[in-house]
């Protein structure tokens, strides 16, 4: 094997410290391109969350609307159900005109002015303040076929149907939307048929 001279062992040291330095560089350089991508998508994360937060606050009191017109579906749905099982005609109106509040009532028949009280409860499901549409606010803005009660026949079915109204609605919104008559985050549980079927609007 051939001696290599002192020259050539320091030219070899020496490409092999800037070899060493080249290496260093390249991590350093990965690294900052790293972070800068992580700075890139973090900021386009931002934009994207600063955009939407408005959107989110605007709608937000909609979808609470949409909640409490579905909670209203489900209490209509469990009074149809014992109206069926105790073959008694049931009754569901509201009662206050500022909030959710509604009687469940047993009744003869759907036309009685006072029925036997089963149970008074309220929509409750967000701390947004929401209200019903009245019939006669609903006229005013242009939304008709609005209710402020429902009855329901074991035997004769939506009483509503049976009077010659196959659609009517209960509409919630919230009460600042009211005040300003603004109807675009406004829910509305549509009823139809004898069966009293149930759709969202």
């Amino acid at each position: 094997m051939v001696e290599m001279d002192d020259a050539e062992l320091e030219e070899q040291r020496l490409f092999q410290t800037k070899w060493q330095h080249y290496e260093l560089w390249e991590k350093v350089e990965a690294r900052f391109k790293r972070k800068r991508l992580l700075w890139i998508l973090a900021d386009v994360f931002l934009v994207f969350f600063f955009s939407a937060v408005p959107v989110v606050m605007d709608r937000f009191p909609h979808w609470q609307s949409r909640f409490a017109a579905e909670l209203l579906a489900e209490q209509i749905n469990q009074m149809k159900r014992e109206a069926r099982v105790n073959r008694e005609v049931y009754r569901m109106r509201f009662t206050d005109s500022q909030s959710l509040t509604y009687t469940v009532e047993k009744v003869q028949h759907c036309s009685d002015a006072q029925g036997v009280k089963i149970r008074t409860s309220e929509l409750k499901q967000s701390s947004e303040l929401l209200t019903w549409l009245n019939p006669s606010e609903g006229e005013v803005l242009g939304i008709p076929g609005l209710v402020s009660d429902f009855c329901y026949d074991p035997w004769l079915g939506n009483h509503w149907n049976a009077q010659g109204q196959p659609l009517v609605g209960f509409a919630i919104l919230p009460v600042r939307d009211l005040q300003s008559q603004r109807l675009d985050r406004l829910s509305i549980l549509l009823i139809q048929g004898p069966s009293a079927e149930m759709v969202f609007d």
